[in-house]
């Protein structure tokens, strides 16, 4: 052979982020990579500061999962859906809701 690779598993873990009350369903990075937005089984958002890893706020609104986040190309506001048919947008500065929730999907989003 002209080449040897070995494949070792890797199970190295930098770190936990303490806080979700339930399973953590999403997860966003934000376009500077400096936040990261999880959303929960708890109905719940939370941003958090990446170098710290330190949360940074608690966004609620969603009244059951929130199975899906994205930040916007700017960083400069969030979304998520979850299983209560909304979605909704987040200002990730206040962790406020901005706006209403956005209302019309008969399923979950």
């Amino acid at each position: 052979p002209q080449a040897t690779f070995r494949v070792s598993e890797v199970t190295r873990c930098s770190g936990t982020l303490p806080g979700h009350t339930e399973a953590i369903l999403c997860v966003a990075f934000s376009p500077d990579c400096k936040q990261l937005l999880t959303g929960s089984g708890d109905a719940t958002l939370r941003f958090w500061e990446v170098f710290t890893e330190g949360p940074t706020g608690t966004c609620r609104g969603h009244t059951n999962w929130v199975l899906c986040c994205a930040f916007s190309p700017d960083g400069l506001l969030a979304a998520s859906g979850s299983m209560d048919k909304d979605a909704r947008v987040w200002d990730p500065k206040t962790a406020q809701g901005v706006g209403k929730p956005l209302k019309g999907h008969t399923k979950w989003i």
